[in-house]
């Protein structure tokens, strides 16, 4: 190992010894005694005896060569050192560590030439090799308790007598004692035992001569406060992972300072003994040297503290960095991709890599590529292939070109996880992704995330946030897998198809990867380019190969009948039919084989057909000896298949622990504990291939889509009593005597516990009453346990609040993300509301019977009417409003006071809304200060139930607050043209297509910004004033170039409101921009500046044509930003160092001492702008003057350069607003 390298790894704690080795918590991992299965304690070191004298030559028997440390200390000299920053970079070492490693090479050659000259004379005890080898043995093993196992080694060596501890003698052994940890830490590659017997001659030659030994002594207690560095590191237990090229200097010029000292002090100390070589070494000598140690003591002290500093820090930014992304959205995806990857094939999939259109697609001449595939084709992989292939594809692109910022977003979309896959929730989880992936967007991720705490943002909000993330990246890819399972709703994945597209329709950065089974919705939806997914023959012969390189039998039958192995490469592909998931069942099947002869007979009888594969395997299943096992895998298929998400390994083993009617906590965690191991992994193995635990996200499942849809065609047989068998473990596990305690108000440790160590409790009380419903009522014990249930106030208000739980939680970071309010919902949640929700009809009629309050209110569930209107259940509301329910009655939770009909129609209830309507609903109520039942509708494209509302009376100008507008501005937003079509024909009242009031209430604004032509023709037909509200410039910022077209044939003023030229400029559009030009635009327009905007943004090509159309090259502008005041283009193309640009405008005349803003002239925007940020994040990171130059170093270099080289003068920093 390098010098360097070995330092860093000294002072980095082992995996394992922060808390945990093997798997078992270490108690003090500072201490030497504590050891783990890969390494004990050494015995102790040997003691040289009072009658040895061993001389150094002799105790040197096999010492650490010169020439050895000399290729040590070259090796270095060459070799990388990693820094664990949020960019990675690896370079090699500055001259200056090349100079420093030198003067160590140096240094430790003339000690060691000092020692062994002073051989002869020196008769004081060494240090032997068994103790020195047991103490690097420790090092090795334990850095942060070689300090000990150093100071024991020369305790035992040297100090004989604790009764000298007075004398010079005793002070100098108690010196090396706490010097030596020092040097065991921090040299690494300086050879132990040569420094020992340094110190061991000191320490002898200081007890001989007591008044020359002072200021040795003294130099040496100095270096012992060096201790203090060695315990903070051990307490602090920090990594130094900001060590750079700066703190391996400084350490290197330590141990030459150390080193040194040690030679000089044995010259110095030898002198009376042999003056006739050693007389030139003088006290002063020794002060040098001494103030030599010091001052290098010192500098590595700095070095060191100032790496710690920046590591804190980095930890704390990560943090609050985490905390922002998670806020965003919770979700993660690299679990699955890590799933898929593992059990993927090696080189699969290289065909599609090797598809013209894939690498079209790669280099951007494809926007959006569309891959479908059937059942079992291998989707899925193939997506994972993509998704390496671009990873791989950008880290290159990032090493080219490293000022270009790229991205990389997946999502899967699985069936089970359908609860979580909507379009407010895979946006921000788009914008999760690609924030992490450019650092100076966290800031703006947390605003957003600030601004939205107490009112969540809205799909326009999220979209808005996105596009602008995007036009930040020079390319992005976005892999999406199995579309097809996005969302049971038509509407939701045509919205996701919708936003995805309006996204890219845009920018050509944004490339866009699809898989999904071949669906004609879909496919009308992205148009453009596809690629079939179909399993290549190519990798079912690999699967093939696999398998038999994995099956012993296999492999021995082959070897001796090659015939077979011919026959299985040409029958299983054919037979397959490029369906991967039917060969993998065909080889599955062929496994059951006893010989050799039954195999090849099987190949001849195989079906195509995979459906019969899992037949079969459900056979086998049911065919077991063992009872017991197969009773266990059929609850785990029940449970897999009717899950309302996924269930992880530890859910599915408390599952597999309930036992009907009892409701011992205890005697559960027994049975849990019990089956620990891999006790669960061996039913799955048994499973036929139906079932599969994915290794990284520990997610039980089946082991295919396909056997999903297998299993569907059993839901009359063998599956008939599953929801019911369900429903029943639920509730008996929400009776574990544990939770009878009711909801607990402290945030921390009864519900972390209950989370922990019930980790079921989530999913039970979430989803049992969804299994429940609708279930025969002549099952009495169940409904009978339902009622119970209901009716135990405390049992009830434990289940609502962990219902409350976000089921994304990630326990391993402390529940971050917790809904911070929760515990003050549930508390009191009456039972009938709660039966409402789920929709339980019976228990909802018993419980009012039983003196249930019909209006009673639930917090977060509001009262009963509400819950079971916005779950959907209209059975329940015409019940509740046939015994008396308050139709009008608003709910008192955060969910703002809505109203039953607002929340169904909100949830698209048809049949709700037309039963609350029907029992008197106030078609206009309001929910709270926000929005109505008619705008809820029109935003979700909730056609059917517009229609009612208006047909009903409903207000089609009624207004709301905030941001959300009128039904008509909100629909066409949202691209609902089927809604904007019927307000736009409501005769009584007419819709106003021209509001007065902001731009909320602006419907052609709206669908200008969303980027749909239709609807902005449609609202222009319809007399849509298209100079209101700046539509030209909404669509001429977003680069709608067949949006500004038709607003400009329609009379849009090109100079109209909010500069449309202007909003070009800033974003780019060249094409847009010209356009306007053409049309008559004012290059020059007073009261902006639209030259500087686009020199802002570094838009060369736009900053060209601006000038061409003769834009004022010296024109300031006269607001722009607080810190860019009166600022000219120069200036800002300075400040953002867009050196290209700045060239460009000096080349046109633009006045290179014009002054403006706070910054003086260009010369000083160069030197104080924002370009500046980037340099100051990268020195908090760590780096050093040793750093390679980076981009925004490189662009402030350049840009001064430029400026001076035109004649760029000094300008003071002046005031602007009292602030410089």
């Amino acid at each position: 190992m390098a010098f360097g390298s070995r330092l860093i790894s000294k002072l980095r704690p082992k995996k394992g010894e922060a808390g945990e080795k093997d798997g078992a918590k270490t108690e003090n991992h500072h201490t030497p005694n504590s050891s783990n299965s890969r390494s004990t304690t050494p015995p102790p070191p040997a003691v040289v005896g009072a009658g040895q004298k061993p001389t150094i030559a002799s105790a040197q028997a096999d010492p650490i060569s010169v020439d050895e440390a000399r290729d040590e200390i070259t090796k270095s000299s060459r070799s990388k050192y990693p820094h664990n920053g949020p960019f990675s970079q690896v370079h090699n070492p500055g001259q200056s560590l090349v100079r420093a490693q030198r003067m160590l090479e140096e240094s430790f050659g003339n000690l060691h030439a000092t020692l062994k000259e002073s051989a002869e004379y020196y008769e004081g005890a060494s240090v032997g090799d068994n103790a020195v080898k047991q103490a690097m043995a420790v090092a090795s093993n334990e850095p942060l308790t070689s300090a000990d196992a150093y100071s024991k080694v020369i305790e035992k060596a040297l100090l004989k007598d604790e009764a000298q501890q007075d004398t010079i003698s005793g002070r100098t052994r108690i010196c090396m004692s706490k010097v030596f940890p020092i040097l065991s830490v921090a040299a690494g590659l300086l050879p132990l035992k040569i420094t020992a017997n340094a110190l061991s001659q000191v320490v002898t030659l200081a007890s001989n001569d007591h008044s020359s030994s002072v200021a040795v002594v003294e130099g040496l207690e100095e270096l012992s406060d060096h201790q203090q560095f060695l315990n903070s590191v051990s307490s602090l237990n920090f990594e130094l992972d900001n060590g750079t090229d700066s703190i391996l200097v400084k350490v290197t010029n330590l141990l030459v300072a150390i080193t040194d000292f040690l030679r000089i002090s044995i010259q110095f100390l030898q002198r009376n003994f042999v003056r006739r070589v050693w007389d030139q070494v003088t006290t002063d000598h020794v002060n040098t040297a001494m103030k030599s140690l010091q001052d290098a003591r010192q500098n590595f002290d700095l070095a060191v503290h100032g790496a710690a500093a920046a590591t804190i820090l980095r930890r704390e930014n990560e943090a609050v960095t985490g905390k922002a992304l998670y806020d965003m959205s919770p979700l993660t995806f690299k679990k699955t991709h890590d799933d898929v990857v593992i059990n993927r094939l090696e080189n699969s999939g290289q065909w599609l890599l090797e598809h013209p259109k894939f690498d079209k697609w790669l280099r951007g001449d494809i926007l959006t590529l569309w891959c479908p595939g059937k059942g079992g084709a291998g989707k899925t992989f193939l997506t994972s292939v993509v998704i390496d292939r671009v990873d791989s594809y950008l880290k290159s692109q990032r090493e080219t070109q490293p000022d270009k910022r790229v991205g990389l977003v997946y999502l899967y979309c699985r069936f089970q996880n359908e609860a979580e896959q909507t379009v407010l929730k895979f946006i921000p989880a788009i914008i999760q992704q690609l924030a992490a992936q450019d650092l100076s967007a966290v800031g703006q991720v947390k605003k957003f995330n600030d601004k939205h705490a107490t009112q969540p943002a809205t799909l326009d909000q999220y979209t808005s946030f996105l596009s602008e993330l995007l036009d930040s990246f020079s390319a992005v890819y976005l892999m999406v897998d199995a579309l097809d399972e996005f969302s049971k709703s038509e509407y939701e994945k045509k919205l996701f198809v919708q936003e995805l597209l309006s996204l890219s329709s845009t920018r050509t950065t944004l490339r866009i990867f699809i898989t999904s089974r071949p669906d004609h919705d879909i496919a009308q939806e992205l148009g453009g380019e596809n690629v079939d997914i179909e399993a290549s023959e190519m990798d079912i012969h690999a699967y093939i190969e696999r398998a038999i390189k994995t099956n012993p039998t296999w492999k021995s039958w082959v070897g001796k009948r090659p015939e077979l192995h011919t026959k299985m490469l040409a029958t299983i592909p054919n037979k397959a039919r490029k369906i991967f998931q039917l060969a993998k069942m065909q080889i599955g099947h062929l496994e059951t084989e006893y010989t050799v002869e039954d195999v090849i007979d099987a190949l001849d009888s195989l079906s195509d057909n995979v459906n019969d594969y899992y037949k079969m395997s459900i056979e086998r299943i049911e065919r077991m000896s063992e009872a017991r096992d197969k009773d266990i895998i059929n609850i785990i298929l029940k449970w897999v298949y009717f899950a309302k998400r996924p269930l992880r390994v530890d859910e599915i083993c408390h599952i597999l622990a309930v036992k009907p009617k009892n409701t011992s906590a205890t005697r559960l965690q027994r049975i849990v504990e019990s089956n620990a191991g891999s006790w669960l992994q061996t039913f799955i193995d048994r499973s036929a291939g139906l079932l599969t635990i994915r290794e990284e996200s520990q997610i039980v499942s089946v082991a295919h889509p396909t056997v999903q849809e297998y299993l569907k065609t059993l839901e009359a047989t063998l599956l008939s009593t599953a929801e019911e068998e369900i429903s029943e473990r639920c509730l008996t596990y929400l009776f574990l005597d544990v939770f009878a305690d009711g909801s607990s108000a402290d945030f921390d440790d009864p519900i972390f516990h209950r989370l922990s160590m019930f980790p079921f409790v989530e999913y039970a009380s979430t989803f049992w009453g969804d299994h429940l419903r609708g279930k025969p009522e002549e099952n009495t014990a169940l409904q009978d346990l339902a009622l119970g249930f209901l009716k135990n106030e405390q049992l009830l208000s434990s289940s609502v609040q962990m219902a409350l739980v976000s089921p994304a939680v990630d326990r391993s970071n402390g529940g971050l993300g917790l809904y911070s309010g929760y515990r003050f919902f549930g508390r009191e949640t009456p039972g009938v509301v709660v039966a409402a929700k789920f929709g339980l009809l019976l228990a909802v009629n018993l419980l009012l019977d039983k003196g249930a309050n019909i209006n009673s209110q639930g917090r977060e569930f509001n009262n009963a009417l509400q819950a079971a209107s916005h779950g959907g259940h209209p059975r329940v509301v015409k019940l509740l409003l046939e015994r008396g329910a308050n139709v009008n009655t608003k709910g008192e939770s955060h969910r703002e006071h809505s109203s039953a009909l607002y929340s169904a129609s909100d949830a698209g209830h048809v049949q709700v809304v037309t039963a609350l309507l029907n029992g008197g609903a106030e078609v206009n109520a309001r929910r709270g200060e926000s929005s109505n039942p008619l705008q809820a509708a029109a935003t979700k494209g909730h056609t059917a139930i517009v229609k009612i509302l208006l047909d009903t009376g409903a207000n089609v100008n009624a207004r709301c607050g905030g941001i959300e507008g009128n039904a008509l501005s909100v629909a066409s937003r949202r691209g609902h043209i089927g809604v904007v079509k019927l307000l736009l024909q409501n005769k009584t009242p007419k819709v106003e297509v021209n509001p007065k009031g902001g731009i909320e209430y602006d419907a052609l604004r709206a669908a200008t910004r969303a980027g749909n032509e239709a609807i902005v023709r449609l609202l222009i037909e319809s007399g849509a004033d298209v100079n209101a509200n700046g539509p030209l410039e909404e669509a001429s910022r977003l680069g709608y170039m067949a949006i500004v077209k038709l607003l400009l044939q329609n009379g849009a003023d090109v100079n109209g409101k909010g500069n449309p030229l202007q909003a070009a400029a800033g974003r780019g559009r060249e094409a847009i921009v010209a356009l306007l030009l053409e049309k008559g635009a004012n290059v020059n327009a007073p009261g902006s500046n639209v030259l500087q905007v686009a020199c802002n943004h570094g838009h060369e090509a736009t900053v060209r044509l601006l000038l061409k159309n003769g834009a004022d090259v010296n024109a300031p502008r006269v607001y722009y930003r607080d810190n860019c005041m009166d600022m000219f283009a120069l200036q800002t193309a300075a400040s953002r160092g867009h050196v290209a640009v700045a060239r460009l405008l000096l080349e046109e005349g633009a006045d290179v001492n014009a002054e403006g803003g706070s910054t003086g002239n260009a010369l000083g925007a160069a030197r104080t702008g924002r370009i500046l940020e980037e340099v100051v994040l990268l020195s908090e990171d760590g780096s050093t003057d040793n750093t390679p130059r980076v981009p925004a170093v490189e662009k402030r270099e350049n840009m001064v350069r430029l400026l001076l080289e035109w004649g760029a003068t000094e300008t003071p920093v002046r005031q602007v607003n009292g602030q410089r």
